[in-house]
């Protein structure tokens, strides 16, 4: 296949050139079969990092410099004419050496093809990660109130619902109070969401989410005061943000009429918070310990900041929250088991006190 291959002027150092030209072919063979399924990889899943670098502060921006160059060498390598198939010598019947003569098309066609199906249905987040400069939602704050009514996000004060789900790290438990707390956020008073996360028993997490609904039904997310916990000592507020400070900015949480494609930023601090989400279903049927339920809203949230990591949620109108939350990846669960609709607030007395303008005009 790549008996035509200049291997003296494509190899850049000068001892590789001393190899015996069979193993140059198998070497450079072996590379391009490696960034073909690379490319193949990269523009079907729009994964930018390898689990491994995902985290490397020092090779990450390395691997994201080479993306490009990398992606254009290898369709260099399977357009090259160079590249093309040489049968000449080759012992292989006349038709089958025909048939092979198409290989690299076949590779090109297929790569196009790929990367058109990415940037159409699965890159919302690259669409909408280049639109982030002009996104600048206008809010105004008598078009806001804090009776959330949205049928697949009902918040009414002591409304409690738990959820519990099996981890790689353990029994992962959550449970979401709506507060009668309010709290004013760029001029808008909103609601106190109060989300506690504990794994194995112990308490990891306690966030105060601001939400608050607008005239045509839509829930927005005005920011989050985030308290991280390790062996019951707080360690940091990472996570934490508020719309009107530091040019983060407010989002939808859940549509009014959420229809199969729309796609949505829940939030917005660059570099901080910039989850979003894609409606793929309105009428999914979902069984949870509490229940089975139908014409349940599925929607794909996602952030650019995590590329590759992805979640199913199931928002149901029978019960006015979300059902279900799965990793589509590992299949990792965290269901629905109990909601409670009245009762006060436990646990007030150490709560903030949230009413406070924290409006910076």
């Amino acid at each position: 296949y790549l008996h035509h291959l200049p291997f003296d002027r494509l190899s850049p150092l000068k001892p590789f050139r001393l190899i015996p030209r069979r193993r140059q072919q198998l070497l450079h063979g072996l590379g391009i079969t490696f960034f073909t399924f690379w490319l193949f990889y990269a523009l079907a899943r729009q994964v930018s990092f390898p689990p491994f670098l995902k985290d490397n502060v020092i090779i990450r921006p390395i691997y994201t410099s080479l993306n490009i160059p990398l992606t254009v060498l290898t369709l260099k390598f399977i357009l090259n004419s160079e590249t093309s198939i040489s049968m000449k010598q080759s012992k292989l019947p006349q038709q089958t050496r025909r048939h092979l003569q198409f290989l690299p098309l076949a590779f090109s066609l297929a790569a196009i093809f790929i990367a058109v199906y990415a940037l159409t249905s699965r890159s919302a987040n690259f669409n909408l990660g280049l639109k982030a400069a002009k996104y600048n939602p206008k809010i105004n704050p008598e078009d806001f109130t804090t009776k959330i009514t949205n049928k697949y996000m009902t918040l009414t004060p002591g409304k409690k619902m738990i959820y519990e789900g099996e981890t790689e790290d353990g029994l992962e438990k959550i449970v979401i109070q709506i507060t009668d707390k309010t709290k004013k956020v760029m001029g808008v008073t909103t609601v106190v969401y109060w989300d506690r996360a504990y794994l194995d028993g112990e308490l990891i997490e306690d966030t105060r989410d601001y939400l608050a609904q607008d005239k045509k039904g839509n829930v927005w997310y005005f920011g989050e005061s985030v308290d991280n916990y390790e062996d019951g000592e707080l360690i940091d507020h990472d996570g934490s943000w508020l719309a009107g400070k530091d040019g983060a900015k407010p989002g939808i949480w859940f549509e009014d009429n959420p229809q199969v494609g729309d796609t949505y930023r829940q939030e917005y601090y660059q570099g901080e918070a910039e989850d979003m989400a894609k409606v793929l279903s309105t009428n999914e049927k979902v069984a949870t310990p509490f229940g089975t339920f139908k014409n349940c809203v599925k929607t794909l949230d996602w952030t650019p900041l995590e590329p590759g990591l992805e979640e199913h949620k199931y928002y149901c109108p029978q019960v006015g929250a979300m059902v279900l939350e799965e990793n589509p990846e590992t299949s990792e669960k965290l269901e629905l088991i109990d909601i409670k609709n009245a009762g006060k607030n436990d646990n007030d007395d150490n709560d903030e006190d949230d009413n406070d303008d924290d409006d910076e005009d």
